[in-house]
């Protein structure tokens, strides 16, 4: 009788058990599925936005066009005799603009539709640009690298952004908010949160540093194809988990203008040309800039850790 007991004892706890069991699996599935339901609601508020970012950088663009056109001006033109000297950094990386165009063939194609155009216009404007920042500044406005419109007056825009890139890098959170934007990116797109500059196209920067963090495990030696004016390396290069040994740009020589500008304002003699040698072997060894899209081939493939394709 009271084995009997003990029997239907332990039965009604395991069913107990089980039900307890049960509903703590249905309330873990519940939690799970509204944490997924609010990172996809997150990341399409994100796609959003930067949908929308990019509509306002060319209405933005269009509307200093046709500005332009209506009032029959271009790029500022001065004459020599009225023209400020152009500081250092531009004069050189002037000369070694028309060094990597010289080695350029007559018969190389058209750059395309996309960048032609650009192209055409930089080598119009590049006389005009007298220090670094005007070069910063033309090079975040006048040809699309990134999207940069102004920054909101909605700080939420910025919140949603912050967050999207927290969640899906939890893990490099204290790294995110130790990243800054370029103070002397145009004021207009720059803003304060979290302590720090920023920027709303800061976030897609900060996106691909940390991803390659992330998967290739912090690279130390990366070559990025298409680095446009240098804004992604000089993230690579001040982040403090994984700081960049090694860091090469290869794009055409107008872009390498722009790239050489902004990093040597910032890293100085450490920024050079690739002149076919491993740069590890160089006193200049941390950010690197190829002569023109065609050096990379003769690139050490020892020398990389980690190539950024960037469109």
């Amino acid at each position: 009788m009271w084995l009997n007991r003990l029997k239907m004892w332990a039965v009604r706890l395991k069913l107990q058990r089980d039900e307890q069991i049960r509903a703590l699996t249905a309330a873990v599935t519940a939690t799970a599925q509204t944490v997924n339901d609010r990172d996809a609601h997150i990341r399409a508020l994100t796609a959003k936005l930067q949908e929308r970012d990019l509509e306002i950088a060319k209405l933005a663009k269009q509307n200093r066009l046709l500005t332009a056109a209506m009032t029959g001006q271009s790029a500022p033109e001065t004459s020599s005799a009225t023209q400020e000297p152009a500081n250092s950094l531009v004069v050189e990386a002037g000369r070694h603009l028309e060094k990597a165009l010289s080695h350029i063939s007559p018969s190389q194609p058209s750059y395309g539709s996309r960048w032609q155009p650009q192209i055409d216009a930089i080598r119009r404007d590049i006389p005009a640009l007298r220090d670094s920042i005007s070069c910063l500044h033309y090079a975040q406005k006048e040809i699309t690298f990134d999207g940069r419109p102004p920054f909101p007056s909605d700080m939420m825009q910025i919140q949603f952004r912050e967050w999207a890139v927290e969640n899906e890098f939890p893990n490099l959170i204290p790294t995110l908010r130790q990243m800054y934007d370029n103070p002397s990116s145009y004021p207009e797109s720059l803003g304060q949160f979290n302590g720090r500059t920023i920027s709303r196209i800061f976030y897609c920067h900060a996106r691909i540093v940390l991803a390659g963090i992330t998967y290739a495990n912090g690279p130390k030696r990366i070559l990025e194809i298409g680095g446009g004016y240098g804004e992604i390396a000089r993230l690579w290069l001040t982040n403090t988990i994984a700081p960049a040994e090694s860091y090469v740009i290869v794009d055409i020589p107008e872009s390498l203008f722009f790239a050489e500008i902004a990093l040597k304002g910032e890293f100085g003699d450490e920024v050079g040309y690739f002149e076919g040698h491993d740069p590890m072997r160089s006193a200049i060894s941390r950010a690197m800039i190829l002569e023109r899209e065609s050096s990379w081939c003769q690139y050490p493939t020892s020398a990389i850790s980690l190539a950024l394709p960037i469109s």
